[in-house]
């Protein structure tokens, strides 16, 4: 707030140009905030020497290690003074992180804030929905985006291809909506952003790239067209909507395919979720026989009838 005012921050990421960071690297600067890849990079180039840093901060490390950053994580901290301080933020804290908390953190406190189950139950209303193909999600989906309630939303679909097919088809459909995924440049997100921040867009059709770190607060739904193969990220996909105490809806369009998955969201979050037992209970019924025909044949003695029958085709008559 008011008393970080005094201090200057800079940001390094990839897709900028080298020349830019290079001249924002050449000032006066207390605070640093960038991605591993760039930081790097700009360490490797001689642009950065780590060795007054007085606070290391691991802000999403459980993303940090999907992405497969572990390796250039603890390059960085190799680099870092022994005798920092270390902050490391999760959502999630599963058994990787732990392990990485055990190898950069000395005699650690942890604090754990509200519960990601509790905070969908107060904020979140979450709704799934059978649908059979990408069809009836299609359909399905136009249904939704008509509702009067909705004012923003994010779908996530599971590819980047699938991503931008279907920005396609809904901005053919006269939605305002552009893609999000991680082959665009970053200016392109920057400005997809600040369009949905700005709400000149009402839709961002995203993979799992946006699932951390957007805030928009006019953000009202969140669709899953695709499920997420983990339940965390479910948890972080959600979390787009709801925020600042607002009221949220989270809807996923689940296929029979997606019964795994579910059944993961199901025992992560802790809740009974109807659609999920009637898909099992339709997966555990014993499939259909289908009905036997049989055929009458004429009876034949001693050699098959093809045969016989070619035979006497060719058998001199008296």
């Amino acid at each position: 707030g008011a008393h970080l005012s005094k201090f200057k921050a800079i940001a390094l990421f990839g897709g900028v140009p080298y020349p830019v960071q290079d001249r924002t690297l050449s000032k006066p600067y207390d605070l640093l905030v960038a991605t591993p890849g760039r930081l790097i990079d700009q360490i490797e180039r001689g642009r950065i020497d780590l060795g007054s840093v007085d606070i290391f901060i691991l802000d999403e490390a459980d993303r940090m290690l999907d992405m497969g950053f572990s390796d250039p994580v603890h390059d960085i901290a190799s680099m870092l003074p022994q005798t920092r301080q270390t902050l490391l933020f999760s959502a999630t804290l599963p058994p990787s992180i732990q392990k990485l908390a055990a190898e950069l953190l000395t005699n650690p406190i942890t604090i754990s804030i509200q519960a990601c189950d509790t905070q969908q139950k107060l904020h979140i209303e979450e709704h799934f929905h059978a649908a059979k193909d990408i069809v009836a999600k299609e359909q399905l989906l136009l249904e939704i985006l008509k509702e009067p309630k909705l004012q923003q939303a994010i779908i996530f679909t599971a590819t980047k291809h699938s991503c931008e097919l279907l920005s396609k088809k809904l901005l053919d459909e006269g939605f305002r909506v552009r893609a999000l995924h991680g082959d665009m440049r970053q200016r392109l997100r920057d400005k997809t952003i600040l369009a949905m921040r700005d709400q000149t867009l009402q839709l961002i059709v995203a993979t799992d790239v946006a699932a951390r770190g957007i805030d928009i607060r006019t953000i009202s739904h969140v669709i899953n067209f695709d499920l997420p193969m983990d339940a965390e990220s479910y948890v972080h996909r959600i979390g787009r909507t709801g925020r600042a105490g607002n009221l949220g809806t989270a809807i996923s369009l689940v296929s029979p395919r997606d019964r795994q998955y579910l059944t993961k969201i199901a025992s992560y979050t802790k809740q009974s979720i109807p659609l999920l037992q009637e898909l099992q209970a339709t997966s555990a019924r014993p499939p259909r026989r289908r009905a036997r025909t049989f055929r009458s044949y004429p009876k034949t003695y001693g050699r098959k009838s093809r045969d016989s029958s070619s035979d006497s085709r060719h058998r001199p008559t008296r």
